[in-house]
């Protein structure tokens, strides 16, 4: 394993999908943002009061940790581990950074894709093209001659609205818009992002990466 820090920058009073693709002692929120008895992240630097992180629930981002500047409520026992995404809601009206640091997962990796909506990120700390890079990709079905994962959408969260893409075998990109009547391009993560992905195709799928392939 190899130690790594990057960080993930938010841009004034917004909100981001944030992925932590690191391996940290404990991916908790605590153990990510909550760090001795300062209570920083690993930088040396304090979440400004206020800061929010929200995980997808059942009826959208409804579970909410909210941090006053040294503690998060109700606690701060949620994970953010390698393979999740979060909200991260920006309410001071000033940049900030977030830092993780820990190791990179290695060997096989897979990912759970569940019937439904579910908010994942790459288990590696990559950046670009959703399935060129990241390497969620759309096998082809041997008989139907169709992909797998056609119909599955993609939402990367931009400031306060999703841009959206739809896996589509029979489109030139591979991808069409939210319609699925034209094709767009590939989607691009950033690193330390995530998405929102919309499994509609009745049917779980495994998204498989490996630190020796991808590196």
């Amino acid at each position: 394993p190899r130690s790594t820090l990057f960080p993930y920058t938010t841009l004034f009073r917004s909100s981001y999908l944030i992925a932590n693709q690191l391996d940290a002692p404990a991916n908790t929120l605590d153990g990510l943002f909550n760090i001795g008895p300062n209570h920083t992240m690993p930088d040396g630097t304090v979440l400004p009061s206020g800061t929010q992180i929200k995980k997808l629930g059942g009826s959208g981002w409804n579970i909410v940790y909210t941090w006053n500047g040294s503690q998060w409520s109700p606690n701060g026992n949620a994970t953010l581990a390698p393979g999740e995404t979060a909200a991260i809601i920006n309410n001071s009206g000033t940049a900030f950074t977030v830092t993780f640091v820990g190791l990179v997962r290695e060997g096989p990796l897979t990912t759970v894709l569940g019937i439904g909506e579910s908010a994942v990120s790459s288990k590696l700390p990559l950046a670009g093209g959703i399935s060129s890079v990241l390497g969620l990709v759309n096998p082809i079905d041997p008989v139907t001659q169709s992909g797998l994962l056609d119909g599955v959408v993609i939402s990367i969260l931009t400031g306060n609205h999703y841009q959206t893409a739809t896996f589509d075998s029979t489109l030139p990109t591979g991808f069409g818009d939210a319609s699925d009547n034209y094709p767009v391009p590939e989607p691009q993560i950033a690193l330390g992002e995530g998405f929102v992905l919309n499994n509609n195709t009745g049917n779980s799928a495994t998204w498989s990466q490996n630190f020796s392939a991808c590196h």
